[in-house]
């Protein structure tokens, strides 16, 4: 899993290398050394420093929305959720460029703190990412109980899998839920199952009416095996599976429409 605790907060590693590729950038661009006149020249440089992280945003994320624009195009207003994630790095990558390139005609000076800062944070990413990948467990065997219909048997499913750890009490998995299961409705080319970890059936019976969703796909996990055995490090955590059941992506926090449709087309393109 991609998970990471750090005390009582989780968050995907991903977004906590992207963070940490943040503060690098900041570090290395606004530093000028130490007295009142580096601080004013710091003053100055945020501004630009700013501009820049701006502009990767914007690309980075203009970039995602347009590759999925047909998940975008039912709720447009989902382009502004940057937590859910959602960004094509190499765009993003020329946007900053360009806006360095535009301070650069401006201050000469930026040019080179604010190129390093850049190296440096694209550095970071990386390494953090590689750091935190580790090995990839294969789908867990086990029968579940379904919430309706037949249990289910992880290790029979011949098809790629969507596996969603989750619970009623976890707002972002209440959150995504609705569209989760209106995915999987709709998909021809995976098999979901959204496993409730440790609750009963009427716990789950109450949230499903209240919200109005139907109980197709769900099943059981009332001991947390599943988590347990994915080493998921929080709720929701959602693992997709080739149709060997190697894990091919995983995603912990809630995860948008184009980012899940997206995995599905690339699991489905690699399938033999």
């Amino acid at each position: 899993m991609n998970g990471v605790a750090i005390g009582p907060l989780v968050m995907d590693a991903s977004r906590l290398a992207f963070i940490a590729a943040v503060i690098t950038f900041l570090v290395i661009a606004e530093f000028r050394g130490f007295g009142a006149a580096a601080r004013a020249r710091r003053t100055s440089r945020s501004t630009w420093a700013f501009a820049v992280l701006v502009a990767w945003i914007i690309g980075a994320r203009a970039g995602f929305v347009l590759e999925n624009s047909a998940s975008f195009a039912a709720q447009p207003w989902d382009a502004v959720k940057l937590w859910q994630g959602g960004f094509v790095p190499w765009i993003g990558a020329a946007f900053a460029a360009s806006m360095i390139a535009f301070v650069s005609l401006r201050r000469r000076a930026e040019l080179m703190p604010l190129t390093l800062g850049a190296v440096a944070a694209a550095g970071v990413f990386l390494a953090m990412n590689a750091v935190f990948s580790g090995s990839s467990p294969d789908l867990p065997g086990g029968t579940f109980e379904a919430l309706r219909g037949p249990d289910v048997t992880l290790e029979d499913i011949e098809e790629p899998v969507v596996l969603n750890l989750w619970a009623t009490w976890c707002p972002p998995c209440r959150r995504e839920m609705p569209m989760m299961l209106d995915v999987a409705a709709q998909s021809d080319t995976a098999t979901f199952v959204f496993a409730n970890q440790g609750e009963d059936v009427s716990q789950i019976g109450r949230f499903l009416a209240a919200e109005g969703l139907a109980a197709e796909h769900i099943v059981l996990d009332r001991q947390m095996d599943l988590m347990n055995a994915l080493g998921a490090k929080g709720l929701p955590a959602t693992l997709i599976f080739d149709r060997h059941g190697t894990l091919v992506q995983s995603h912990t926090g809630e995860i948008s429409r184009a980012a899940l449709e997206r995995a599905l087309r690339e699991v489905a393109a690699g399938a033999p």
